[in-house]
């Protein structure tokens, strides 16, 4: 008998640019235009039209870009 719980996967170490929208509500269009620009969150291009994001590396970008007010300038780059 198949028990009835399938096996716990760990969570993806990558994500593609359609699964971080989802996830973290980032459009691809941003993430395109800030991949261009140089100022979005780390990539990986394994190949000519794959794009991963890690997990760990995007939340990183995330959290240096927390504010507290609209007015918060952030940490001087």
């Amino acid at each position: 008998m198949a028990t009835p719980f399938a096996p716990q996967l760990p969570p993806p170490r990558f994500l593609r640019p359609h699964q971080v929208e989802a996830l973290y509500g980032l459009s691809r269009k941003y993430l395109a235009h800030a991949r261009a620009r140089g100022d979005g969150p780390p990539f990986c291009k394994p190949s000519a039209k794959l794009v991963l994001y890690s997990v760990e590396e995007l939340e990183a970008w995330l959290a240096q870009r927390r504010r507290v007010s609209t007015c918060d300038p952030g940490p001087a780059e």
